[in-house]
């Protein structure tokens, strides 16, 4: 839109740039079809396939029907942005839609990381790169679990981070580890990582020197190793 009008002082220039599009997509479990268009309630979609083999864009939303019931997994395709991110919620009601994992860890393949990212919430509009190395860390990890992974290698992630988001990063790693992720973690602090790991492996000039379960590393072990400072 351009408008230009003159008074006077002179001509004048307005310009206006409307706002990027965005849609929002209907799925619903009971009279939905899948040759649908999916942009309105009557036209809605059926299955969780339609909606995972569909690409979003910033600021579209997924909604799905309340009270309607899929087997399988929701895995949307696509990125929002800090201002528009993608969003998922219901429609038509207030009974919550369901999904059922069929025998999947999870249903909705998005992890939410924001609850233990709380450090990182003021710089959330922020680009990554501009912030410091700890909070880079912090970034990587949320990237990390974002993905599902069934493995995470987790190198020194602690450091140059402070107390508090090295304390942030093991609450992560935990929680990837109690939904079955395996940790492969080379850390600094030794007796923290010690306290977090199943086993334990000393590795010396490229070779493994001792290894064995973790509560096994004792003083003696530390200090053989690692030196007295370890122990």
């Amino acid at each position: 839109m351009m408008t230009v009008g003159s008074g006077p002082l002179g001509a004048k220039l307005v310009l206006g740039v409307s706002p990027p599009s965005t849609t929002d997509y209907f799925v619903d479990s009971v009279s939905g079809a899948d040759n649908n268009p999916g942009t309105s309630p009557r036209t809605a979609w059926k299955s969780l396939d339609k909606t995972n083999a569909t690409t979003f864009h910033p600021g579209d939303r997924i909604l799905l029907k309340s009270g309607s019931v899929w087997t399988g997994q929701l895995w949307p395709k696509g990125s929002g942005s800090a201002d528009q991110p993608i969003i998922i919620d219901k429609y038509g009601g207030n009974a919550k839609p369901i999904i059922n994992g069929a025998g999947e860890e999870d249903a909705v393949e998005y992890r939410i990381v924001k609850d233990f990212m709380d450090a990182l919430g003021k710089r959330r509009r922020q680009i990554a790169g501009t912030l410091s190395g700890g909070e880079q860390q912090m970034v990587s990890l949320a990237r990390g679990l974002i993905l599902n992974p069934s493995l995470i290698v987790a190198d020194e992630l602690s450091l140059g981070l402070a107390p508090l988001m090295v304390d942030a990063v093991f609450d992560g790693l935990a929680r990837a580890r109690a939904q079955g992720v395996t940790i492969v973690l080379i850390e600094q602090f030794v007796h923290r990582a010690l306290a977090f790991a199943d086993d334990c492996a000393v590795i010396s000039r490229g070779r493994t020197v001792w290894s064995g379960p973790a509560g096994e590393a004792k003083d003696e072990v530390l200090r053989r190793y690692l030196g007295a400072a370890a122990a």
